[in-house]
């Protein structure tokens, strides 16, 4: 499964999860859940950055993607677990 260069982890509760995926998920090339954190994964993040300014998600981190991401996406859980 390809998950793209760059990665958005968003910490956000599961309450929003619908509303975001709405909003963010055709941004990306496919997104996961963990614990608290959504995680969105794509080939130029800017366009998600840029809704996620509009959206006022202050808990957000966006960072190209690394073999922990490849993992994760694999397995469904971080190395750390």
């Amino acid at each position: 499964a390809e998950i793209g260069r760059e990665v958005a982890e968003i910490r956000v509760a599961p309450g929003r999860d619908e509303t975001l995926l709405a909003e963010l998920g055709p941004l990306s090339r496919g997104h996961e859940r963990v614990g608290d954190t959504l995680y969105f994964y794509c080939d130029d993040g800017r366009p998600l950055m840029k809704k996620v300014l509009e959206l006022d998600l202050p808990d957000t981190v966006h960072r190209p993607a690394s073999l922990e991401d490849v993992f994760l996406k694999l397995t469904g859980r971080s190395l750390i677990e």
